[in-house]
């Protein structure tokens, strides 16, 4: 015969209850609060030694400032990495390349993070890991300075960056998209960002083609590396439109076109 089982009296479970629901609810918590884990202890490595990071030229997120594969990247992001390996006693390591064989050398990890204008939809996040969308980009249709801003764009003529998938979102708002090497020559209405419309003074007639949310790239599974990141960038949130106002004007200064600010 197996070993009877022990009856225990009513009155001692349910002095029991109340710390065996203690424990369970300890457990959880402790489960909860556990430190995000990096399984190749990426931000480990990095801290007060080197940071990889692969970069896809990609203005005003990521600008050549030289011949590769020594130049120096400038732009907002290079800013904000520059600023988070600080906090971590690193020294960056830039890689330049292609937006895919950066971000296929992240999956093997080897590289640390990856930047290049990247989107929290990226065709990656299923093979590499996303921050949360660190900054909105609102593009939009904006009118130039002392012109009445439309009701409507339906039909309407829109000049837009040649090169840039606006000019589908504005044939999809049933207005006529005018790609072009520089949209505000024209004296047209204008899509484009809703930073670089404030930069050059124009005024935004409401009408938003689209909205994109920007992330760096980490390794996949590294979440220490990620969350560390993440908390990072949120501390940076408030400067984003300063910093792509600053790479507005040196545009301006090299291309002529003058931006508000000197106006």
């Amino acid at each position: 015969m197996g070993p009877s089982a022990i009856t225990v009296p009513a009155p001692v479970r349910r002095r029991l209850a109340p710390a065996v629901l203690a424990v369970v609810v300890a457990a959880a918590v402790l489960g909860a609060c556990r430190m995000p884990q990096d399984p190749q202890r990426t931000l480990e490595k990095a801290r007060g030694a080197v940071l990889r990071v692969g970069v896809a030229d990609a203005p005003p997120w990521v600008r050549r400032t030289g011949p590769a594969p020594g130049a120096e990247p400038a732009g907002v992001e290079p800013e904000l990495v520059r600023g988070f390996a600080e906090t971590i006693g690193a020294r960056v390591e830039w890689h330049w390349g292609g937006p895919a064989e950066l971000l296929a050398a992240l999956e093997r990890f080897e590289l640390d993070l990856v930047i290049g204008g990247l989107t929290t939809t990226s065709p990656w996040k299923s093979h590499v890991g996303l921050t949360r969308g660190y900054h909105t980009e609102r593009l939009e249709v904006g009118a130039p300075p002392g012109t009445k801003r439309p009701d409507s764009i339906v039909g309407l003529s829109v000049a837009v960056r040649a090169g840039t998938a606006l000019a589908n979102r504005l044939i999809e708002s049933r207005a006529e998209a005018l790609p072009a090497d520089d949209p505000w020559s024209a004296g047209e209405l204008v899509a484009a960002p809703a930073w670089e419309l404030e930069a050059r003074g124009y005024q935004p007639t409401g009408h938003v083609l689209h909205r994109e949310h920007r992330a760096l790239a980490v390794p996949p599974g590294e979440n220490a590396l990620l969350v560390a990141l993440e908390r990072y960038l949120r501390g940076r949130e408030a400067e984003i439109d300063d910093l792509l106002r600053a790479e507005a004007d040196r545009r301006d200064d090299e291309g002529g076109a003058p931006a508000r600010s000197r106006r």
